[in-house]
């Protein structure tokens, strides 16, 4: 026993002698993937530095003086300029400051940590952290403002770094505003100073940030992906901007609860990053890995929810939409004819002329209940829709009131009362209910309810509603604290859960809910939403402060919102079109592009006639609107091009266009080509031009059940003549691991007829070649082999 018992002993302490040597060679070489953060002093700066990021701030103001990404050599900052912050007092933004000083937290371990103070005033102190920790590539802010005075502080601006140098010829922002936008060369194409997104309220995505980050960067270079990881729905303002001749980037918060003695705090962390510059969907890819955890996505996916909880019909049977169609007169020509020549169930959202009082974009807007009831819908429409096997949704200004209409007292004591300088493009000039009070509340559903009840509507729409406005109320007699920003938008929430509930409950079944716009705190109590920026530069409305740069194509529309929540999100309707020639061949590439990023491609006339039938228009004394007649004539071929693409996306696409998760999209070897397009659906701007396009459009989507998993190609010739195709496609770049069955699909019709062509086994990589027909969309897709 003893000779057994030494022979484990030495072997014990043999294993102990080896456990310890490797563990110090693995820590050393935890270490060298890992390096440490140490501080070091440069002239008046401190340095926070650990190999792979350096950020450095003045000694003498705290200002954001150097930010280096070290691994990369780019020195994004190294200037002294700057201003620390800004403190928005009484809608004036303020810099100044008594006296600063800082010191390293030393409660923190993982890495190195700053605290900086500002005296503002006696009373008055502002309270930034800067953490930079070991082995990482991304800097770390948060801040707080103590407040002991009798004055209230709106908001803080904090970080700022300013003073960022060009990071390459080819460098590009893209920014949530409007759902996804890039602007290329920044600093060059950003007017005068303050240009640019000076102002970027988040929720809101009319004239702010749909999401919580954005990123600049250089292709192959690297660049800044910048975030606000908040899940509670803080108001917020998420900034990149031209200053002093460079580029700035800032977060501002604030408008929460403004009063006496009473400061803020971020608490949620805003992170600089370090990136590759490998596009926008790198930064879209990390953002997406925490935003696809909070709140507003715990309902799950489209796919995995049960039927009594999303719109099937509209994910599902839909292939065209409608917008401002006359509520109030007969169309059921033009009705007939879009169902008969797309010959897949519509979706119309109808004009606002279906109201007891009146409802226009420039005759005034209804006030209390008594304005709203009895509906005044058109019953040939309705009819006809319900006989087609159609959708319909009213158009309602559910929160835009006129307060000198029927109980205007109440209306007064329940308007949004403004702040005076709302940060942001829209100024705020009309009269809005306060989403918090029980009146709003209580008039939103029993209104919507009534509304079912006299017209079985399909669904509800809601124009300049939550995603168009700041979540800001300065009232101090609503019961919600002076600014409100989270509670505004709590409140926008429950008002829609709870006027759909009360809708399912008078229907039997599912009501879905749209808006104008959409902002990812509402992606789960909403099915739809309207946008038109997809359609640029033939569009109008929102993106209108860059109309220069989109109609020369140094700004375009990215699909952001749609790549990081679509199998998550409400549908998107876009497009803003016409079914007749004088709108030029953009339309062919709007089309695609819509339809192949997630959309319903939608027919808008709120602001011009309906295409001429045999010579007849709509007459502008019976709209809502005061148009100018046109007279153009309805386009059948125009018509049978978008009958493909809505055949696809309710057959063989569905899984993939309703459903499924965008992917990056191949990159495709194809000419170039310049479309016409004019834009006249719309009281200004009636411009016309030429725009370049790539003559292919594509997108790329995977679709994951618990059964099975597939991917697609989707591409689409939006030319006039055939096209060569190459592209490579790599399966293991998107994880399809092993043998898969490729085939191309096309001819896509109403009936779920479409011909295959089978292009046999792929394993990994592939360089593919097809030839594509003027005006056709196709469907690449490959899918698993059966054993």
């Amino acid at each position: 026993m003893d000779k057994y018992y030494k022979k484990a002993r030495l072997a014990n302490i043999i294993m102990a002698i080896f456990l310890i040597l490797t563990g110090c060679a693995q820590s050393k070489d935890d270490q060298n993937k890992n390096p440490q953060t140490e501080t070091r002093s440069e002239g008046d700066m401190v340095i926070l530095d650990n190999g792979i990021v350096e950020i450095g701030f003045s000694q003498i103001n705290g200002s954001i003086t150097k930010l280096t990404d070290v691994k990369r050599n780019i020195s994004f900052v190294d200037d002294t300029a700057a201003k620390p912050f800004r403190i928005d007092r009484g809608g004036r933004l303020n810099d100044s400051f008594a006296s600063f000083s800082y010191e390293k937290d030393k409660e923190y371990e993982n890495g190195q940590a700053y605290i900086l103070m500002w005296e503002i005033e006696e009373g008055i102190r502002l309270k930034g952290r800067i953490e930079l920790a070991d082995g990482s590539d991304q800097v770390s802010f948060t801040s707080e403002l103590e407040n002991s005075t009798s004055s209230g502080i709106n908001a803080v601006e904090y970080p700022i770094i300013g003073r960022i140098n060009s990071i390459g010829q080819n460098d590009y922002l893209a920014h949530p505003y409007v759902t996804g936008l890039l602007i290329e060369n920044p600093l060059k194409n950003f007017i005068g100073d303050m240009g640019g997104l000076r102002y970027m309220p988040y929720p809101e995505s009319f004239s702010g940030a749909s999401m919580q980050f954005f990123t600049y960067y250089a292709e192959g270079v690297g660049g800044l992906y910048c975030a606000a990881y908040d899940g509670d729905f803080h108001q917020k303002w998420l900034n990149f901007y031209k200053n002093g001749g460079k580029l700035e980037l800032s977060l501002m918060y604030g408008y929460e609860d403004i009063g006496p003695n009473k400061g803020m705090k971020a608490e949620f962390p805003f992170i600089v990053k370090m990136i590759n510059g490998d596009s926008w969907y790198e930064a879209a890819d990390i953002y997406k890995e925490w935003a696809v955890k909070q709140k507003w996505t715990q309902k799950g996916r489209l796919i995995d929810r049960a039927d009594n909880d999303k719109a099937v019909w509209l994910l599902e049977e839909v292939g065209l939409s409608t917008f401002g169609i006359d509520a109030g007169y007969d169309r059921t020509k033009w009705i007939r004819l879009y169902h008969d020549t797309v010959k897949t169930p519509v979706f119309h959202i109808l004009g606002p002329d279906w109201v007891n009082d009146v409802q226009t974009f420039d005759r005034g807007v209804p006030g209390g209940y008594e304005d709203w009831i009895p509906t005044k819908f058109n019953k040939e429409n309705l009819e006809l829709i319900k006989a087609q096997g159609d959708y319909f949704a009213p158009f309602e200004f559910d929160f835009l009131v006129d307060p000198n209409k029927s109980d205007g007292a109440n209306l007064r004591k329940n308007l949004i009362l403004w702040p005076d300088d709302p940060k942001s493009h829209d100024k705020y000039t009309f009269n809005m209910l306060c989403p918090f009070t029980d009146y709003t509340k209580n008039l939103h559903v029993n209104r919507d309810v009534q509304v079912y009840k006299e017209a079985s509507v399909d669904s509800m729409y809601y124009d300049i509603s939550a995603n168009n406005l700041i979540k800001t109320c300065m009232s101090s007699t609503h019961g919600h604290p002076i600014g409100a920003g989270r509670i505004m938008t709590e409140s926008y929430r429950e008002i829609y859960q709870k006027t759909k509930e009360a809708l399912n409950e008078t229907a039997g079944k599912y009501i879905p809910l749209g808006t104008e716009m959409i902002n990812e705190t509402l992606i789960d109590v909403l099915d739809y939403y309207q946008a038109r920026a997809w359609a640029q530069p033939s569009s109008a409305l929102e993106t209108w402060p860059f109309r220069n740069l989109m109609k020369s194509g140094k700004a375009q529309m990215i699909p952001m919102f749609t790549y990081v929540y679509h199998e998550y999100a409400p549908v998107r309707l876009d497009g803003w079109g016409k079914l007749v020639e004088e709108i030029g061949d953009l339309f062919y590439h709007t089309v695609a592009k819509t339809y192949l990023w997630g959309g319903l491609y939608e027919l808008n006339y709120e602001y011009s006639p309906m295409e001429a039938i045999d010579g007849v228009e709509t007459p502008p004394e019976e709209h809502y609107w005061k148009f100018r007649p046109r007279g153009y004539e309805f386009s059948p071929e125009r018509a049978q091009y978008i009958t493909q693409f809505a055949a696809l996306r309710t057959g063989a696409g569905n899984r993939y266009l309703a459903y499924g998760t965008m992917r990056r999209p191949v990159d495709i070897d194809a000419p170039k080509k310049k479309l016409s397009w004019y834009h006249y659906n719309h009281s200004s701007n009636n411009e016309k031009g030429q725009y370049e396009v790539d003559s292919v459009f594509t997108s790329t989507w995977e679709f994951a059940d618990q059964n099975e998993r597939s991917l697609a190609v989707m591409l689409a010739n939006v030319t006039d003549e055939t096209v060569e195709a190459e592209f490579e496609l790599d399966l293991k770049a998107y994880g399809f691991e092993g043998d898969w069955n490729i085939r191309l699909l096309s001819g896509f019709d109403s009936e779920g007829n479409y011909r295959i062509e089978n292009l046999g086994l792929m394993k990994d990589m592939k360089t593919l070649t097809l030839m594509l027909d003027a005006h056709t969309v196709y469907m690449l897709e490959a899918y698993k082999i059966e054993n």
